[in-house]
């Protein structure tokens, strides 16, 4: 489903574009119908994880390099984008054992004491399974990130471990260990009141668990009379994936309530104080749209995309974000945008306003057509996007380049 956080980096990509660029890319990637196809089979079965993971790609990614990108693919002939994607798979996959081999070696070393070793381990494999956008992969950085959190426990590294925690925590609201071990480093930093939060969240995910409880209480009581304390971490390094339905219950115990200590967002590469959800109102993103459509360039890419794309592969892909146009409605808005200027849709909302046809409707019907053209301009980058995941070439730690 397309979230307000994905449309956000998409539209701060269009930013730093200039419309002559935004054209070229539209024209590159509409002239090769094998990529079309491409990103709507790969639209069809992303999960919400893997459009986190392709926006946090994304925004790691210069506008002038998917130009340069976009060029090189859409020159590329059926079977080679073909080679690529089989060629991607393998790399992948290559990426996913080579970083199972660097858990195991982080686990022996973690066993016999040498904590620095096993988090150089632990960190490598996490930065390699960045790039790999599978839930196999996820799952293993998950992991890796968990025991990197216990290593840096144990050789007091402890805003590094808050920073991984938070990052987890990120794609994994509902996880324990990631709460117990944040927990941790939180006491021993002196954020009693943080570590007090990631503790009760640990605790009420895992009720069971006597040492979170044990640890919980014993910070609850150095809390109210404000006394320092030692740290005690967990033996066990991270081996296999929690179950569905302990997956399952975390999540509808973390459901109701957050922990008190949510400074996630400050080391979070997707927000920024000039790029919050806040920032990405309804509102603005009609402002950006309007102001955007006067720019002559900008209204021939809404032309040129609309005449140029099936309004079943519009339909299906807003299906996957969560927009519902069907078949018939995506061909009435590319018929009514493509044919309607900002000043004729300016004077249409004020005809209806005039002939009293309903305030509430002309705003609907306003919001109607900003919001499917936002959903147009932002569709360039992100079918870009969702291709050059699946063959491995976007995100900072990219598998290979064209």
């Amino acid at each position: 489903m397309m979230s307000p956080e994905m449309m956000r980096v998409a539209q701060e990509q269009m930013s730093r574009m200039s419309p002559s660029a935004l054209a070229a890319m539209q024209q590159q990637i509409m002239s090769n119908p094998n990529l079309i196809k491409l990103a709507t089979d790969t639209i069809s079965t992303l999960s919400p994880d893997d459009i986190r993971r392709t926006a946090d790609q994304l925004n790691q990614t210069r506008p002038d390099e998917m130009l340069d990108m976009a060029k090189k693919l859409a020159a590329s002939t059926p079977d080679e984008v073909a080679a690529m994607k089989v060629q991607a798979e393998q790399r992948m996959a290559y990426v996913v054992t080579t970083s199972k081999s660097l858990k195991n070696q982080g686990n022996d070393l973690f066993k016999v004491g040498k904590y620095t070793e096993a988090a150089a381990k632990y960190r490598l494999a996490v930065d390699n399974l960045k790039s790999v956008p599978s839930k196999d992969a996820q799952n293993l950085q998950k992991t890796c990130s968990v025991n990197l959190m216990a290593c840096y426990l144990k050789i007091g590294r402890f805003g590094e471990c808050v920073a991984e925690g938070c990052e987890v925590l990120g794609y994994d609201p509902s996880n324990v260990k990631t709460y117990y071990r944040r927990g941790q480093a939180y006491r021993e930093m002196g954020n009693l009141e943080a570590a007090v939060g990631d503790l009760r969240k640990a605790h009420e995910l895992s009720p069971d668990e006597e040492t979170i409880g044990e640890v919980l209480k014993d910070v609850e009581e150095k809390l109210a009379v404000k006394l320092p304390r030692g740290i005690v971490i967990e033996e066990i390094v991270e081996e296999e994936e929690e179950s569905g339905e302990e997956k399952q219950q975390g999540s509808e115990l973390s459901s109701g309530e957050t922990s008190v200590s949510q400074p996630c967002h400050e080391a979070s590469p997707l927000s920024s104080s000039s790029s919050s959800p806040a920032a990405f109102s309804a509102a603005g993103m009609q402002e950006v749209v309007m102001n955007s459509m006067k720019d002559p360039a900008i209204q021939g890419l809404f032309t040129n995309m609309l005449q140029n794309m099936d309004p079943e592969v519009i339909s299906d892909i807003s299906r996957q974000f969560g927009m519902e146009i069907n078949k018939d409605d995506a061909a009435k808005v590319q018929k009514a945008i493509s044919s309607m200027s900002p000043e004729n849709l300016d004077k249409m909302m004020r005809w209806m306003n005039r002939a009293q046809r309903a305030v509430e409707a002309a705003r609907k019907a306003k919001k109607f057509l900003l919001a499917r053209k936002g959903f147009m301009l932002a569709l360039v980058i992100l079918i870009l996007a969702f291709i050059l995941a699946r063959l491995g070439f976007l995100g900072g730690n990219r598998l290979f380049y064209l």
